[in-house]
């Protein structure tokens, strides 16, 4: 059973995910526009972010069941953010 301090933390990994998924699907008219592209011609960018995000959120799942760690769901996905 999780624990309501693991439930909040992943309620907060999820809201920096949809928050995240908002901005790159917000821009891809601007990316489209800048590569002489559709809209749907990039759909692969929102994908691609995406997948990128999870991989990161999935090795930081794993790191905190290694070493018992909260932090590490915090800081590995950092760098995902931090180029969005």
């Amino acid at each position: 059973m999780l624990r309501p301090r693991s439930l909040l933390l992943l309620a907060w990994l999820a809201r920096f995910t949809l928050i995240d998924s908002s901005i790159v699907s917000r821009a891809l008219p601007d990316i489209a526009a800048d590569f002489g592209r559709t809209v749907g011609e990039l759909a692969w960018v929102t994908t691609g972010f995406l997948l990128v995000l999870a991989a990161t959120l999935l090795a930081a799942g794993r790191l905190r069941d290694r070493f018992r760690s909260s932090g590490c769901c915090c800081w590995a996905p950092a760098p995902v953010r931090a180029a969005a």
